[in-house]
């Protein structure tokens, strides 16, 4: 199994995978995904995020639309070892990252679905993972690119 990965510098890694399962043909989105070695999650920006008070960091494709993939499910809080104790939203593990330029994510956990080139006839194999689904995105580095 493998991702399509691009080097976009020294630092920044960018692996395209396919995630999530919906009723209307694509089955799944296919997204680009900024490999973060700040941090141990595997992240993206979910589609809350456009919803006031969060906030959106900029790109050009739309957020994750957790909301229509019936394959993606939230962790509840404290029955996941990736559960921080007291660390919820609701009834839902949340997560919280700032990063050492001052930006900072916060959203839930959760399993979903990803889909990586099994390197085969163009074909893709499913693995159900647990990520974090960005609902309020901020920071100085993504400011100054508005």
């Amino acid at each position: 199994m493998r991702a399509r990965v691009d080097a976009q510098s020294t630092s920044l890694f960018i692996a395209q995978v396919r995630i999530g399962t919906f009723s209307t043909p694509p089955p799944y989105q296919t997204y680009y995904l900024h490999i973060d070695t700040g941090s141990e999650l595997i992240w993206m920006q979910c589609e809350d995020c456009k919803f006031k008070p969060h906030q959106c960091y900029p790109q050009i494709d739309p957020p994750f639309p957790r909301s229509r993939s019936r394959s993606y499910v939230p962790l509840l809080c404290n029955k996941h070892g990736l559960c921080y104790p007291k660390q919820c939203a609701g009834m839902f593990c949340s997560f919280y990252i700032q990063y050492a330029d001052g930006s900072t994510t916060f959203g839930l956990l959760a399993y979903e679905n990803f889909f990586f080139d099994s390197g085969r006839n163009g074909s893709y194999q499913s693995v159900r993972l647990v990520f974090g689904c960005g609902l309020d995105n901020r920071g100085s580095t993504y400011d100054k690119e508005k």
